[in-house]
């Protein structure tokens, strides 16, 4: 009997157990994680120059082993951002042509980079701007 205007009145109601949801199609094989070294920073006046056309860098010195290959990715805050380069370079070289380097990945004006070393040693990570005057806050993550 259903409910009155009012909210009061008789009902009745049942329950009934739900049929058990079939096995998954695929079995769990393997999980991994990425592990990301985070580096905050900003390019600034006081940064060296180094990127195309004079523009500011900011250089961070990482390791390699020989065939390692690390995810890189450089992204600016939307909001008083500027349009982030990434660029690798051997550490003993940085005056070199970049060994890889990315600009504007994913639809959005981030950098996004996967490289791998042929050599074991250390290596450039270089952040810069595509335009001369790019200045702001930076995220770079380096998977290890």
């Amino acid at each position: 009997m259903p409910l009155a205007n009012d909210g009061h009145g008789a009902y009745r109601a049942s329950a009934e157990m739900a049929p058990p949801l079939p096995p998954p199609l695929t079995m769990f094989q393997r999980m991994s994680a990425t592990v990301f070294r985070v580096y905050e920073g900003a390019l600034t006046n006081s940064d060296g120059e180094g990127g195309a056309n004079g523009a500011r860098v900011d250089d961070y010195l990482v390791h390699f082993d020989a065939n390692q290959e690390r995810l890189i990715m450089l992204d600016s805050p939307t909001e008083g951002g500027f349009d982030p380069v990434v660029q690798v370079l051997r550490a003993d070289n940085r005056e070199a042509e970049p060994l890889a380097t990315n600009d504007d990945s994913g639809g959005t004006l981030n950098s996004l980079l996967q490289f791998k070393a042929e050599e074991a040693g250390d290596y450039i990570v270089r952040v810069t701007s595509f335009a001369v005057d790019g200045r702001g806050r930076y995220r770079l993550r380096v998977s290890e």
